[in-house]
């Protein structure tokens, strides 16, 4: 009787580790079926979302670009208005008509000379030389007057 209690013990022993191997194989394929769910799930939402970012993106950048052109036609617009407000003429003629002011005599002209730091030289504005042109000019017009 000893040696079948040694027996059933060790078959006992035996049984006990094969289950425990059946249930690490079990284990393991439940693992691998886990996993393979996992990446049938994940890769396809991967692609989705790689899309609708690319998509998004894409929409994002045309909205931006539609407002740089907007932006960049008001700023050729404004250029243009700004360039017809400088006009020298445009400003004569308010000096003129509309403050009454008048071209300076030869001996209300003062010369402000600004000096260029770099190379030192005296410069003088074109405009200024236009005026003072056109001061000169009418000077004897306006004595006359």
């Amino acid at each position: 009787m000893g040696q079948k209690r040694k027996r059933r013990k060790k078959f006992e022993i035996q049984e006990i580790s094969h289950t425990g191997v059946k249930c690490f194989h079990l284990f393991n394929h439940y693992i691998f079926l886990i996993l393979i769910i996992a990446l049938v799930i994940v890769i396809p939402m991967t692609l989705v979302w790689k899309q609708v970012y690319i998509t998004n993106t894409s929409v994002h950048f045309n909205l931006l670009k539609d407002s740089l052109d907007v932006l960049n036609k008001e700023v050729a617009e404004l250029n243009i208005l700004a360039e017809q407000l400088s006009c020298t003429e445009r400003i004569e003629s308010i000096a003129l008509n509309s403050l009454g002011l008048d071209y300076p005599k030869f001996d209300e002209i003062v010369l402000i000379r600004s000096v260029n730091k770099k190379e030192k030289k005296i410069v003088f504005d074109p405009p200024f030389w236009a005026v003072l042109r056109r001061s000169i000019g009418s000077s004897a017009g306006s004595e006359k007057g």
